[in-house]
């Protein structure tokens, strides 16, 4: 914040919410969902009532990009919430994996919670739209959607499950 206002120094800080979509370690969330579902299975979710601000990755680098064009003078150093300011529940994500790969088992909210995990984490992205002129234009169904086809395409789907940093030695 200091530099950038004080320095003149055309920065901003993006407070990226929960990015998803092609490359993410196949550990985290979304592609444990797509992994499964695209085996027709879903995977164990923790409490149904837990809720994330999914921001699909074009969106995220859009708003790097745009961030870099648009920044006033007046708002260097500014920090942003970079997100869709939707939240969504671990329920509605089992809801709409359900359907979207034909599913009919309930689904099992079974994961312990993690001590460090806030209940609910969503953000309010109205000064980036204010100031910057920026805004989430994908859905959460159609990101996923999209990382759907991408895992869907890989040629080693396997390989791409076991290559996590969860699992790495390093």
């Amino acid at each position: 914040y200091l530099t950038g206002k004080k320095s003149a120094l055309p920065c901003a800080n993006l407070r990226l919410y929960s990015v998803y979509g092609p490359y993410e370690d196949p550990s985290r969330l979304i592609p444990t969902v797509v992994l499964h579902g695209l085996r027709g299975a879903l995977p164990p979710f923790v409490n149904p009532n837990v809720s994330r601000d999914f921001l699909y990755v074009d969106d995220a680098c859009e708003s790097f990009v745009h961030t870099a064009v648009n920044l006033p003078d007046d708002n260097y150093g500014e920090s942003f919430n970079i997100g869709t300011g939707r939240c969504t529940t671990i329920a509605e994500i089992a809801e709409i994996a359900s359907t979207m790969f034909s599913v009919s088992d309930c689904p099992a909210h079974t994961m312990p919670d993690r001590e460090w995990d806030l209940q609910n984490w969503c953000a309010a992205p109205d000064k980036a739209e204010q100031v910057l002129g920026w805004k989430a234009r994908v859905s959460f169904e159609d990101g996923l959607r999209r990382t759907v086809d991408w895992v869907a395409s890989l040629a080693d789907r396997e390989g791409y499950s076991n290559h996590s940093k969860k699992d790495s030695i390093d």
